[in-house]
């Protein structure tokens, strides 16, 4: 993982310094063996000139050949999905929550997450929401008391998120 984030990180750099620099670009690994690439190597070590390639032009690269397919537009449904503020508010060791969880994965939407045994004010929030078992949710101010995968998928549903 670590050289992935150093050749990102060494394209970046040339990509931006090459065309102001006009010199040569130099590529290196220090006592500790991580690589680096400069302008200008660090006295006393072996370093090697890195071969840049320039992009390809314009018309080299190929042209879309079918348009993009539009979602079909469903009455009540908006045509981009609205951003979603999905809070669920948990326990520790509860399996719908869980199940909750697993679900929100499963459809690829993120939400915040909310253990009320991990503070008053937490609990008391929780409350304040006439909570009274876990898990609770709401998904852009429709809520939800318990494992309910059909109203959640709903929800969703009238949002965008098919």
């Amino acid at each position: 993982m670590h050289r992935i984030w150093t050749a990102l990180l060494a394209a970046a750099l040339l990509s931006t310094c090459l065309p102001c620099s006009g010199g040569e670009i130099f590529r290196w690994k220090d006592a500790q063996g991580v690589v680096h690439y400069s302008d200008r190597p660090d006295a006393g070590v072996a370093a090697e000139p890195v071969q840049l390639r320039p992009d390809p032009p314009p018309a080299a690269i190929p042209a879309q050949s079918q348009p993009l397919k539009q979602r079909p537009m469903k009455p009540g449904v908006p045509a981009d999905p609205v951003p979603l503020d999905i809070v669920m508010y948990v326990m520790p060791n509860c399996g719908y929550c869980a199940q909750a969880r697993n679900h929100f994965r499963a459809r690829g939407v993120a939400w915040q997450e909310i253990d009320i045994t991990a503070s008053r004010a937490a609990a008391n929030d929780f409350k304040a929401h006439g909570g009274t078992g876990t898990p609770l949710v709401y998904i852009n101010g429709g809520r939800f008391q318990g494992w309910n995968p059909e109203g959640y998928d709903r929800a969703l549903a009238r949002l965008g998120y098919p």
